[in-house]
Parts: structure tokens; C-alpha cells; sequence
């Protein structure tokens, strides 16, 4: 007795199977291809999203700065008498409510009188036309001065900085480094001065 294999219309030719097998790896590479660009397409609108969260936290911060910058110059121009207890006082709220957020250091020059404010966030070394200090954070200090400029130097973020302040009769100046923000930050450093 002979056994007769039985077909039931399942089996293919050799050919269809290889042309099965490349179009289902054709379709599996085109799969794998979208998921890609659609993973691809995520990432990008995340940097962008980012991209434009950091832009518009530095105009925010640009802005609070520039508000920061004329509260000081008008405590300069309003408060003659004891405008180094204002600046102090500023100063000192700007960094309880900001406190890490912004850095502060101020020179005062009055009539000879030099005040410097430090609220850097850190003790710093301040050399005045060769005198020394040491000033902790949230110190201010004050000394006589009789020269025509005042030379400022300081080390800031591992920065050796040099400031020369001009002096003259019936003027108040100020010098000013403040930083505002914490990763992304802006920093302004700049001289006001007025005639009284």
C-alpha cells in the first residue's frame, strides 16, 4: 500500500514564500523607519519647546534686571542723606526674596566716602588703591578715600575683575555687577552717577 501525501491548497511554491518573506521585511523596515521619524519628530519639538522656555525665561530675567537696575539708580537720586542704609536695605530684601536667584555687589563713592556692598552669595577679597578687605556675604563696609579714581578689584566666579571708578567734586557714583538667574542668567555691570 502506497501512502499518497494530501494537499489541502497550504503549501506555496518556493518563489511565493521568498517574496512573502521580503515584502513582510519589506513592511517591517517601513514600520520601523515611521516609528523612528515619529520618535525623531518628539525629541525635536522637545529641544524646541526648550529652546524657547530658556528664551523666554532670559527676556523675563532680562526685564527683572533692568527693574532692578533703575529701583537702585532711583535710591541714588532720592536718598542723598542715607543712601548706602537704602542700598544696604535693597539689597539685603533682593536677596532674601531672590536668594539664590540673584547676586549683588555695589560700590557707593560720596564726597571720598567709598561703601561696598557684597551680596555675591560668598566672602569675598576686595583691594581698593591698595587697601585690603575682606568682606563676608551680606556685609557692607565703608572707608575715606582722598584719590581721583578708585580702583576695584575682585574675584567673582573665578573671574580676577578691575573696575576704575572715576571721582569727582559733587557727584555720587555708583558701580554695580548684579546677576539674575540661576542656570540661565543674565549679568549686568555698570556705572551711574549724579550730579547734586
Amino acid at each position: 500500500m502506497t501512502m499518497k501525501r494530501l494537499d489541502y491548497g497550504c503549501g506555496k511554491s518556493t518563489k511565493d514564500g521568498e517574496k512573502m518573506r521580503k515584502g513582510q521585511m519589506f513592511l517591517a523596515g517601513t514600520i520601523v523607519l515611521i516609528v523612528g521619524m515619529i520618535l525623531l519628530k518628539n525629541v525635536i519639538e522637545i529641544y524646541d519647546i526648550t529652546e524657547e522656555k530658556r528664551h523666554i525665561e532670559t527676556i523675563i530675567i532680562d526685564k527683572q534686571l533692568k527693574n532692578i537696575m533703575h529701583e537702585y539708580e532711583n535710591i541714588i537720586n532720592i536718598a542723598k542723606e542715607s543712601c548706602q542704609n537704602y542700598l544696604y536695605n535693597f539689597s539685603y530684601y533682593l536677596k532674601s526674596e531672590m536668594h539664590h536667584r540673584i547676586k549683588i555687589l555695589y560700590v557707593f563713592i560720596d564726597d571720598m566716602n567709598v561703601t561696598v556692598g557684597n551680596f555675591l552669595g560668598e566672602r569675598i577679597n576686595l583691594t581698593i588703591n591698595n587697601v585690603n578687605f575682606v568682606l563676608n556675604d551680606g556685609e557692607q563696609a565703608s572707608n575715606l578715600f582722598s584719590f581721583a579714581n578708585i580702583t576695584l578689584s575682585y574675584q567673582y566666579r573665578n573671574d580676577n575683575i578691575t573696575e576704575i571708578i572715576p571721582i569727582e567734586p559733587n557727584k555720587v557714583f555708583a558701580f554695580f555687577d548684579i546677576t539674575v538667574g540661576d542656570k540661565s542668567f543674565v549679568r549686568a555691570k555698570y556705572l551711574y552717577n549724579r550730579t547734586y
